[in-house]
């Protein structure tokens, strides 16, 4: 069964994010009190799995061996299925 599971992927607690930074400065100008503002990468993983469940099981053992190899991306004081979204339930986050 294809099934499509949603990866959101967030920066490590602790690095810069200009971008977020940039995003809440905008929305600050605009007259709303913002007080934080992190981005995020959205990626849409297809993956042949027996059912929804077990793919989202697959996205979660990808994303704890991916993220553990990348240098500005991790899963921190988070847990994978927070870093990664929602891929046992299939929600777009």
């Amino acid at each position: 069964m294809k099934s499509e599971v949603p990866l959101r992927v967030l920066l490590r607690e602790g690095l810069l994010d200009p971008e977020g930074q940039a995003i809440k400065d905008a929305i600050n100008n605009l007259g709303f009190a913002a007080d934080s503002l992190n981005t995020a990468r959205l990626f849409t993983l297809g993956l042949e799995a027996p059912d929804k469940g077990a793919a989202g099981e697959m996205a979660l053992k990808m994303c704890e061996r991916f993220l553990q190899t990348r240098s500005s991306t991790g899963t921190g004081s988070r847990s994978p299925d927070e870093v990664c979204g929602s891929p046992v339930r299939g929600e777009h986050l």
